[in-house]
């Protein structure tokens, strides 16, 4: 099975658990408010700011591609009502980047990744806004396709359309490996990719759904599957 041009992951949920590190950068700058801008800890608690985000949402539907857009509203709109300089909002998202960058990863991570960028190309696909840079992985990855670059975010196939058309090489020698059924496995296969499903859960495959071509519960199981 190593017969591919490209390998592409998804980053958040396959490379590392997400919900621990977003709730620790939330966590960290709602600290950062309380400390530089204590008027938005005292009007607001930190389950009220999550609120904050699907009005947003609703008034900025064609930017829901773009996490960084949304949580710079979101605190643009704190800024807003508690008589903040926008200033602020530079400030803040410094300090929220840094914490969200702060990631752990799965143990398999990094042994994969090093064996894997040896043989085959290795591009990262995401919708969020994970910085390879800051994280120390950028070595492995030879490009990243964002969501808020691309203008779209998974399941849209034309994000896997864009991986193809910049290297220019066939949907099928690229081999695309994600946790999320829709969002990775459906989509990159929507447009003829062959795929690999990432169930560290353990959970079963939808049964209204295509299959992948492959299903593994770790990366070293992927890394045997390919080498």
């Amino acid at each position: 099975m190593n017969d591919y041009d490209i390998i592409s992951f998804d980053l958040d949920d396959t490379l590392w658990p997400v919900k621990p590190v977003i709730e620790y950068a939330e966590s960290t700058l709602y600290q950062w408010f309380g400390k530089k801008y204590p008027k938005v800890t005292k009007k607001y608690t930190q389950e009220d700011i999550r609120i904050f985000r699907k009005p947003i949402l609703d008034e900025f539907e064609e930017m829901m591609h773009d996490l960084t857009f949304v949580r710079r509203q979101i605190i643009l709109r704190m800024a807003n009502s508690c008589d903040y300089p926008e200033d602020m909002v530079d400030e803040a998202m410094t300090v929220y980047k840094k914490a969200r960058n702060a990631v752990t990863f799965y143990d398999d991570v990094l042994p994969s990744l090093e064996k894997l960028h040896k043989i085959f190309l290795l591009v990262a696909v995401t919708n969020g806004n994970a910085d390879i840079d800051r994280i120390g992985i950028s070595q492995f990855f030879e490009h990243v396709f964002r969501s808020a670059e691309l203008g779209i975010a998974k399941p849209n196939p034309g994000v896997f359309i864009a991986v193809a058309d910049f290297f220019q090489v066939k949907p099928e020698r690229i081999l695309h490996i994600g946790d999320d059924p829709v969002r990775d496995i459906q989509a990159a296969q929507y447009h003829g990719m062959e795929t690999v499903w990432l169930n560290r859960e353990n959970q079963e495959w939808p049964k209204d759904m295509k299959r992948p071509g492959q299903i593994v519960n770790n990366l070293f199981e992927f890394v045997d599957l390919l080498i």
